[in-house]
């Protein structure tokens, strides 16, 4: 039987938690599974760990956002859009401002 993307990535991630971008394909993995804990607990891991990872922020609100959690989405856009601003990346800087406007519009 062939291993799962899932089975396979979280392998990968095991000798090295600290590879964000490793962590990141497992949460988006977990979200695609509909395994939203996990996912929540992989995103929260880099949200913490590795705060400068402009990639969390977006994919961790949305996956917030489709859970209901709006206030909770709300706030890490404004964490991404934080981080994004003190790194000088002005596009992802936008994107967190367009989703988060488009929470609140």
């Amino acid at each position: 039987m062939n291993a799962s993307r899932l089975d396979i990535l979280l392998q990968s991630l095991e000798p090295n938690p600290g590879d964000e971008f490793t962590r990141y394909l497992v949460a988006l993995e977990l979200v695609k599974l509909n395994q939203m804990a996990e996912a929540f607990m992989h995103f929260e891991i880099l949200a913490q760990k590795h705060p400068e990872y402009l990639p969390t922020y977006y994919q961790y609100a949305v996956a917030l956002q489709k859970e209901g959690r709006i206030d909770s989405a709300r706030e890490i856009f404004q964490m991404g859009i934080k981080v994004a601003e003190k790194a000088g990346d002005g596009h992802t800087k936008s994107e967190l401002l367009q989703a988060l406007d488009e929470i609140d519009g």
